[in-house]
């Protein structure tokens, strides 16, 4: 939904929020356990995010757990040139509620997230600039990592290539696959990045590619 004029749409209810269909995190089964446990537990501590039209920016996961358990919302109307605090006012810190939500709010970030390619896609498509938020070795370490997850899935060749490589993130390309352990592939990664830096290249494929050039050179 959009509004005209620069209008924000009144949010009474957390019906009120229209969660994002383009949000390129899938989420994890994990993350979100711990997101409602957090939430129950330990009541809402980071706030979460809309346009003026209800639709949400940041938080898709926490409204979706919050919506099911009924908590309430209180609105804060901002244009962004000041910091939204949240302050809890039955809580310290050093109390093992605070030190617990403070982990908790890190953990939830860290397990809940699993990036949606197909949905990086279609945001690309639309000219949002992957390269502002990933390097292209960044870019090629979740692309492999993605392969890696749906080969450990039971998913087949074929399915990893068209699912692991979307065309407008890894262009027009012959694919060649490297199949790990999941050890094995994180050693890979850290090599693959060091020897970036050693030959100046910005990718995997480049570096690889320089590896064996260098090998073949040399023999």
């Amino acid at each position: 939904m959009s509004t005209d004029n620069n209008e924000s749409k009144p949010i009474n209810d957390i019906s009120d929020i229209t969660p994002d269909t383009k949000n390129a995190n899938k989420g994890t089964q994990r993350g979100r356990g711990l997101l409602e446990k957090s939430l129950r537990q330990y009541g809402a501590g980071r706030s979460v995010l809309t346009d003026r039209g209800g639709n949400l920016i940041a938080g898709n996961k926490t409204v979706e757990i919050a919506a099911e358990i009924d908590l309430p919302i209180r609105v804060v109307q901002t244009d962004g040139r000041e910091l939204v605090v949240v302050q809890r006012t039955d809580l310290d810190l050093d109390s093992k509620e605070g030190r617990e939500l403070a982990l908790a709010d890190n953990r939830v970030s860290e397990t809940n997230l699993q990036w949606n390619l197909e949905g990086l896609q279609l945001l690309a498509d639309e000219g949002v600039a992957l390269d502002e938020f990933w390097s292209d070795i960044e870019l090629d370490r979740l692309l492999d990592t993605s392969a890696l997850e749906l080969e450990e899935s039971g998913a087949e060749a074929a399915d990893i290539s068209d699912a692991a490589v979307p065309a407008g993130i890894a262009g027009h390309i012959v694919m060649v696959q490297l199949y790990f352990d999941a050890e094995t592939h994180k050693a890979f990664l850290a090599i693959a990045e060091r020897l970036a830096k050693q030959y100046g290249t910005t990718n995997v494929t480049d570096t690889i590619w320089r590896v064996v050039s260098s090998a073949d050179a040399g023999g």
